[in-house]
Order: C-alpha cells, then sequence, then structure tokens
C-alpha cells in the first residue's frame, strides 16, 4: 500500500507519460479530473454517459492508494430498468445448488439511447438462493422488472448488458 496521496501520485505518474507515451492495447491513460461540489461531479457524469462512457470512479484527493478493494472509492454506472417476459430457464450448472442457472427474457422495450427494440438476454444475476430453488413455472410467462447498463446491438438483433434481474411484476 502506497503512504503517497492519490494526487501526487497521480501527478508523477501522468509526468512519466507526457512526452511520447501512446496508447495500446494494454495500456490507455484515462483522463482524471478534480471536482470542488457535487454538481461537478453529476455534470462529469452526466457528460460521460452520454458521449458512450460505462461511468465514473471517483475518489478524495488526499486518500492514499491501495492496490486492493477499497470502501473509499465510489464508482457510478448508468443504471436503467425494463420489464420483460421470462419465456424460459436454463438449468442451474450444478443441481446441487439449485434448479434455475438463469433466466431468458424477452420483450420489446423503449430504451432512452437505442429507442424502441426488441430485446432477448438471459441472466442469473440479481437471483436469490431462493430464486434458484423455485419451480420454473413460478418465473415461465411472468413479467419481470430487469436492470441493465445499455441496449447492445447483437448478431441476432440486440440485448442488454448486465442485465439483472430485480423482482416479478405483479399484474
Amino acid at each position: 500500500e502506497s503512504k503517497t496521496q492519490w494526487w501526487i501520485r497521480q501527478k508523477l505518474l501522468k509526468s512519466q507519460f507526457e512526452t511520447g507515451f501512446q496508447d495500446s492495447a494494454n495500456v490507455r491513460l484515462v483522463a482524471q479530473h478534480f471536482h470542488d461540489t457535487l454538481k461537478e461531479v453529476v455534470d462529469m457524469f452526466e457528460e460521460l454517459i452520454s458521449t458512450g462512457y460505462e461511468g465514473t470512479m471517483s475518489r478524495y484527493a488526499n486518500d492514499v492508494y491501495a492496490f486492493s478493494r477499497v470502501d473509499r472509492l465510489i464508482k457510478k454506472k448508468s443504471i436503467r430498468e425494463c420489464v420483460v417476459k421470462c419465456v424460459g430457464i436454463v438449468p442451474h450448472s450444478n443441481p446441487a445448488k439449485g434448479s434455475i442457472g438463469s433466466l431468458i427474457l424477452e420483450g420489446t422495450i423503449t430504451d432512452k439511447d437505442a429507442g424502441t427494440v426488441f430485446i432477448q438476454v438471459k441472466t442469473g444475476s440479481g437471483l436469490s438462493k431462493f430464486d434458484i430453488n423455485c419451480e420454473p413455472e413460478m418465473f415461465i410467462g411472468t413479467d419481470i422488472e430487469m436492470l441493465y447498463n445499455s441496449i447492445t446491438k447483437t448478431d441476432n438483433g440486440y440485448s442488454a448488458f448486465l442485465p439483472r434481474y430485480k423482482r416479478i411484476v405483479k399484474n
């Protein structure tokens, strides 16, 4: 773990790459910004999302750098939600852990960037231990509220990036 404050470490690292550095397949320098207000942070996040970035990461400038997960680093991503129909399940790869591995979801949704599109996804993310042990009929044919980060174009149409099960929608 470094004893140097983050902003000093960042300045030193940046000085090493100021001349002649070219982004490569393995290394890419990311723009760094300092903000004094929460409004500046929110404005930067919205600007980055609107230009296609996945999200932002924020930290206090006086924090020291750690080579591990830290609770003072804030990762913010754009999260959207929609309602789709569960049309099937994929069995769990280890039946001892549960009967449901993932839900097969599809439906026509309206996304702020992609417009109105038909999506098809499989997701097991968000399912609890209780959920994966339920009978498939509990899900199949029901409306499901799903969280996702963005819509992506696939060879077969459209899908959701980072889809997560949220809940069954009661009609």
